[in-house]
């Protein structure tokens, strides 16, 4: 049976040679032995069709979040106000499903990547306020007047754990619409003169929402591993930006902040980075409560093992400021190291090569899947076929 497989395997040298390239916002370069564990990017939002750019139900949890009147400042008077959706790892944060009032806008969780979890709290001093800003899953791309769509040019230049500039913007009238994560604590024609604000957010995601094959074997980060970020359009006095990563059951650790700091309205900017080049320190963030703050001045960094990976995210902050303060991304990647079979382990039963792994490349090579891009350059060709055949005829490794 072994050796039928194999050959079956080997037939795809014979036939048609495909060299498949598509659209991606960036092609990276990375060892062939780390696999993709995680990748937010996509079109998740059933727009309404003939309704306006910002028709809809986009809001984190389908809220505004919860709103508290209190004296954060100690002036004597409640005038500040607290605006929180509040951490969990239980309850998503992402945009409700479906939406009454709009039953055709749809939020595809089926998707991968779709569903995070995490929280955010929001302060503003000397201000009653109602909503934040902006605080939701946004739909790109509707609106010709303000589009930023990815750009359609590769990666270029640069090392790991630098930050690069991979396009600019280019608003057109078409474009193929993304979704994007977006907060806005401070926007200055809301604000006035004494009106700071301030913010901690975290978007994470659990291992039950990873790619198939990562779901039911231990996952660790080694000299393979990376990490990358990437802006869609917003990013401004962002003071704080951390990865993180949950080991086990509850124990978090945040990185070293990668913000590059005195930069704004950046777009199309990636940053890459393996775990193992990054110090980190414990992170403890209250589950079903609005203290999720990381005190760095406290904190103790240092190199991290990471051998039982459960959920990965992105946490940004900034203290109080009277400056334009707003993020937005569209793409947060994760790669890791998976015990058992290497790459060509692309169907389930996973931990052991056969004849489903054989049909999903086949099936991979026929839809320009970049899951079989096995060397990472934005080809599907004869060096990924090759790739598949012989680790398909190794074997598992023990």
């Amino acid at each position: 049976m072994r050796k039928q497989l194999i050959a079956a395997a080997g037939c795809l040298i014979a036939g048609p040679m495909v060299s498949a390239a598509w659209a991606q916002p960036f092609a990276l370069e990375r060892p062939a032995q780390s696999r993709e564990i995680l990748a937010f990017f996509g079109d998740y939002v059933d727009q309404c069709p003939g309704t306006d750019f910002w028709r809809g139900n986009r809001g984190y949890r389908g809220t505004v979040g919860n709103i508290v009147y209190e004296d954060l400042d100690n002036d004597g008077d409640d005038d500040d106000t607290t605006i929180s959706h509040f951490f969990s790892m239980d309850v998503p944060l992402h945009m409700n499903e479906t939406n009454p009032n709009v039953p055709c806008l749809v939020y595809r969780t089926e998707k991968h990547g779709a569903v995070f979890y995490g929280g955010m709290s929001v302060r503003y001093l000397n201000q009653t306020r109602n909503r934040i800003k902006q605080a939701f899953v946004h739909f790109e791309g509707a609106n010709p007047n303000f589009v930023w769509g990815m750009p359609d040019v590769p990666f270029q230049g640069g090392e790991d754990g630098q930050w690069f500039r991979s396009g600019g913007p280019e608003p057109e009238e078409e474009r193929e619409a993304y979704t994007e994560i977006t907060l806005f604590p401070y926007v200055p024609n809301d604000h006035g003169p004494g009106e700071p604000s301030a913010f901690e957010s975290v978007f994470m995601w659990r291992k039950d929402g990873f790619r198939e094959w990562a779901q039911d074997r231990p996952i660790r980060f080694d000299e393979h591993s990376r990490m990358s970020y990437t802006f869609s359009r917003k990013w401004q006095n962002i003071q704080e930006a951390r990865f993180v990563v949950r080991l086990g059951d509850d124990t978090f650790l945040v990185s070293e902040d990668f913000a590059p700091f005195g930069v704004e309205d950046l777009w199309g900017l990636d940053f890459i980075v393996s775990p193992l080049d990054m110090d980190w320190a414990p992170y403890a963030p209250a589950e079903g409560s609005e203290d999720m703050a990381f005190d760095a001045d406290e904190a103790v960094f240092g190199p991290a093992v990471f051998d039982d990976v459960t959920a990965v995210g992105l946490y940004f902050g900034s203290d109080y400021s009277e400056t334009a303060t707003r993020i937005a991304f569209d793409h947060f990647r994760v790669w890791g190291a998976l015990d058992g079979c290497e790459m060509a382990d692309l169907a389930a039963p996973f931990g052991l090569y056969d004849l489903s792994d054989v049909i999903a490349f086949i099936d991979a090579i026929g839809t320009q899947n970049p899951i079989v891009d096995f060397n990472h350059d934005g080809l599907i060709d004869l060096m990924d076929i090759n790739t598949f055949v012989a680790q398909f005829t190794a074997g598992c490794p023990d």
